[in-house]
């Protein structure tokens, strides 16, 4: 702290801005002391001491503002994350048999029953959570998406599906369905 002690309990006024510019030494030479502080001091320094609080306040509104930031952004991005998750079950629960097609019927849908469990229980509380920050319409929007996505990796890389051009069009108009969603009007 480059300010000497007897300033720390001062009572300052914390609203200008622009301190630099307005706190100058006066050009008459008799330096005005400030009256009513608890410890006296000249205006010079005082607009010193206020402007080095204002920096040092800044820089906790800006280290409290980039956590409430990640806050906010946890808040958006974490019924994507817990959809996508909900999404990789859904994916192998719904399609994961296909490579299967030997095993009975019966088990297959008991086990997919199994494997949907798990899914519900990342689909429901990201529906809920993202209900706060999102409408229905833009939810079953993002949900879509990730569906097509996720089915999109799961073809090619479980399947062994070929991924064609045509799809990549689909998902295109997907796309722009998904701006028409999210634009205000």
């Amino acid at each position: 702290n480059p300010w000497p002690l007897p300033y720390q309990g001062s009572a300052l006024p914390l609203r200008h801005k622009g301190l630099s510019s307005r706190c100058k030494k006066p050009a008459i030479g008799i330096e005005p002391t400030t009256y009513g502080l608890q410890n006296r001091c000249s205006t010079v320094e005082l607009c010193r001491l206020t402007e080095f609080i204002l920096l040092r306040k800044k820089s906790k509104v800006n280290s409290f503002s980039l956590l409430y930031n990640f806050l906010v952004m946890i808040k958006y991005l974490a019924p994507i994350i817990l959809l996508t998750i909900s999404n990789i079950f859904m994916t192998f629960a719904w399609y994961g048999h296909l490579k299967f097609k030997a095993a009975p019927i019966v088990l297959v849908v008991l086990v997919s029953w199994g494997i949907a469990f798990f899914e519900y229980c990342f689909q429901v509380p990201a529906n809920r959570i993202g209900s706060y920050v999102y409408n229905a319409a833009q939810l079953k929007t993002i949900q879509e998406v990730i569906t097509l996505v996720v089915f999109s990796f799961f073809s090619v890389l479980y399947l062994k599906e070929q991924f064609k051009w045509n799809y990549l069009v689909g998902f295109f108009f997907i796309i722009l369905a998904v701006f028409f969603i999210f634009k205000k009007w």
